[in-house]
């Protein structure tokens, strides 16, 4: 984990390792690097993909996680069902 931070571009180390390491709110590191509070955040969001493809140790967040229950499905209603 450390080398994969060591590539992050030096902008995303920053946030990274404040935000996460430190466990700082966003506000907070936003303060100490003198940016706004969104650019902090993509940032940290943009860094914690990169970590995520670089390492495979932890799924994204839009990955598809495996089904419980034995396998079986039960399928959501659609739209109009729920409407209706």
């Amino acid at each position: 984990m450390e080398r994969a931070i060591g590539k992050l571009p030096e902008e995303q180390q920053k946030v990274v390792l404040l935000v996460g390491l430190d466990g700082m709110q966003y506000d907070e590191a936003a303060s100490i690097v003198k940016l706004p509070v969104g650019t902090v955040r993509s940032r940290v969001a943009r860094g914690r993909e990169t970590l995520r493809i670089m390492t495979g140790l932890f799924p994204s967040r839009h990955a598809r996680r495996p089904r419980r229950g034995g396998g079986r499905s039960m399928s959501a209603p659609k739209c109009k069902e729920v409407v209706q």
